[in-house]
């Protein structure tokens, strides 16, 4: 079993008339004033493709982590169905970032390798103040 793709965006969406995914706003840097921080709604994309000799239903494990602190794990059921090739949808929400670590993504198969994504966590510096309320004349 091998992973054709993988990506990280804010939504993926399936259109139910003609199966076709639409990601949307692509996440592959997070830069932030300061930390922590929540990253409010995320969706892990998948398209996995198996061997004719390996079976059509298989689970992994999606774990998320921030440098060596874990702050996610979900456990993945795959269903091949009669094809070669699977799509898998991970919703993730509320995702906390403590610092400016790169965010992990792996998936692990059992038997086969783990899939990584890294994504860059910076800081930018220190956020703009908020300007003090000024009642109008």
């Amino acid at each position: 079993m091998v992973v054709q793709l993988a990506l990280i965006a804010q939504t993926v969406s399936v259109d139910r008339f003609t199966n076709r995914v639409s990601i949307f706003n692509l996440i592959d840097t997070i830069d932030a004033p300061q930390f922590p921080i929540f990253i409010q709604e995320m969706a892990f994309l998948s398209v996995l493709r198996r061997n004719v000799d390996e079976p059509s239903k298989s689970q992994a494990e999606l774990t998320v982590s921030v440098g060596e602190i874990i702050v996610g794990k979900s456990l993945i059921q795959i269903d091949f169905q009669s094809g070669r090739s699977a799509r898998q949808i991970a919703y993730l929400n509320g995702i906390p970032v403590p610092n400016a670590n790169n965010l992990k993504l792996q998936l692990v198969i059992a038997g086969h390798d783990p899939f990584v994504i890294e994504i860059p966590v910076s800081q930018s510096g220190p956020g703009s103040a908020a300007l003090p309320f000024q009642p109008s004349a």
